[in-house]
């Protein structure tokens, strides 16, 4: 059946249908070791999970080599093609990043869509080799006088003990199916996640505006500093990626009301979640000046040591442009950084339209490029033919009440 293209769905490899066994599985979920777990445990024929930003020590696409060795044959798509956690965006968008070894004797490549590889996968002979238990953690850190940190290596694992308490799990910070209620399954004080590399309409830190609207402190850990799917290493090395910091009132419309929505609050920034039964709309609490309601700085770089958890610098990034706005105060920002082998940190995000360089040792701003409107992305950098660097940066901007839209990709050459 799966050799002429069918295969089942899955938002989170915790929730896998019965159909899995013997069957192709599209998945949603990272392609972390536990993950694979999973997989070969339910006797999968081929799976496609999302590769998570690939990650530290390659953690995102940790179970592909360990699939070979079950006898599955397994690829990841890129996490900037789809949105991680959302199987309906995997089928409508997703490409392929990563592939292990019997998937490419299958002709799977990197770039292939999704139902297309699935289709291929189709001729995989499925698991050979039952999984040894591979279990996932749960573990608390008790501080004196402070709340408990609850450590789980899944969001699947947090219960009704972990309410009011800080929680980090080893999860991706995307929401599953799209779903705001899927965000966390307890009332926690405060929760992190892995960023899984941020990746298309920062579907990485989609859990933190969710938990914003049930006043859940949230943060996302860069993929790049930790082993997605191990909460004790995002505790212990994972450098903060993204944080809450401005207070925002945040509403669900449903789908069938969302023109309308938006034409009655054009204020407000409305917009659908593929697949999903609720659009999002959200307001940034601001002052009748425009400023955000809560004290400044409303938008920082922040370096972090991943060996000790030490703060290294943090610096005010970009300007808002309202009457008396301080430089000291930061923009809200929403996008994230590009850090080359030479030290230059690249960061659009903030509301003025500008990228900007800093030196990744001190933090001081070395660089300052104008942009056709605010940049609402992560730029990306690459060699070209001639050997030459370049710097690329989408400037769509941000909301009309911060300035102009436009649909601009911008290139800066490296000197």
């Amino acid at each position: 059946m799966e050799a002429d293209g069918n295969f089942v769905t899955a938002d989170t490899a915790t929730k896998l249908p019965d159909a899995a066994a013997g069957s192709v599985v599209v998945c949603g979920s990272h392609a972390g070791l536990y993950v694979g777990y999973l997989m070969a445990k339910a006797g999968v024929r081929a799976v496609i999970l999302c590769d998570a930003g690939i990650g530290l020590d390659d953690a995102g696409v940790g179970s592909l080599p360990y699939l070979v060795e079950h006898g599955v044959a397994a690829a990841a798509v890129s996490h900037l093609s789809c949105r991680i956690g959302d199987v309906g965006d995997m089928l409508a968008r997703g490409r392929i990043s990563r592939v292990n070894a019997l998937g490419a004797a299958l002709g799977v490549k990197p770039g292939d869509d999704v139902a297309g590889a699935a289709a291929r996968l189709g001729g995989a002979k499925g698991a050979t080799v039952a999984p040894a238990p591979v279990g996932e953690g749960r573990s608390w850190v008790d501080q004196p006088g402070a709340r408990r940190i609850a450590l789980l290596d899944s969001a699947a694992m947090v219960g009704p003990e972990d309410a009011g308490q800080i929680v980090v799990t080893g999860s991706h910070g995307g929401l599953v199916g799209g779903d705001p209620k899927m965000a966390l399954r307890t009332e926690a004080f405060a929760a992190a996640f892995n960023d899984a590399g941020i990746g298309i309409e920062n579907a990485g830190l989609a859990r933190l505006p969710a938990l914003d609207a049930r006043g859940i402190a949230a943060i996302a850990l860069a993929a790049g500093s930790c082993w997605i799917g191990d909460a004790r290493s995002g505790f212990e090395s994972g450098v903060i990626s993204a944080v809450n910091r401005i207070a925002a009132v945040v509403r669900l419309v449903p789908s069938e009301q969302f023109e309308a929505h938006r034409k009655e609050n054009q204020s407000w920034e409305t917009t659908r979640q593929r697949g999903a039964a609720f659009a999002m709309s959200r307001q940034f609490l601001r002052s009748p000046s425009g400023l955000p309601c809560n004290p400044p700085p409303f938008g920082t770089l922040t370096s972090i040591d991943a060996a000790t958890g030490q703060l290294r610098w943090e610096v005010p990034l970009g300007t808002l442009p309202l009457p008396g706005a301080q430089p000291e105060w930061g923009s809200i920002n929403l996008g994230g950084p590009v850090v080359t082998a030479g030290g230059l940190v690249f960061i659009g995000a903030s509301f003025d339209p500008a990228i900007r360089a800093f030196d990744v040792s001190t933090g001081q701003e070395l660089w300052r490029g104008e942009l056709p409107a605010s940049a609402r992305s992560t730029p990306m950098t690459f060699v070209g033919p001639g050997g030459k660097q370049y710097v690329v940066i989408a400037a769509g901007g941000h909301t009309p009440a911060f300035g102009k839209l436009d649909n601009a990709v911008v290139a800066f050459a490296l000197p």
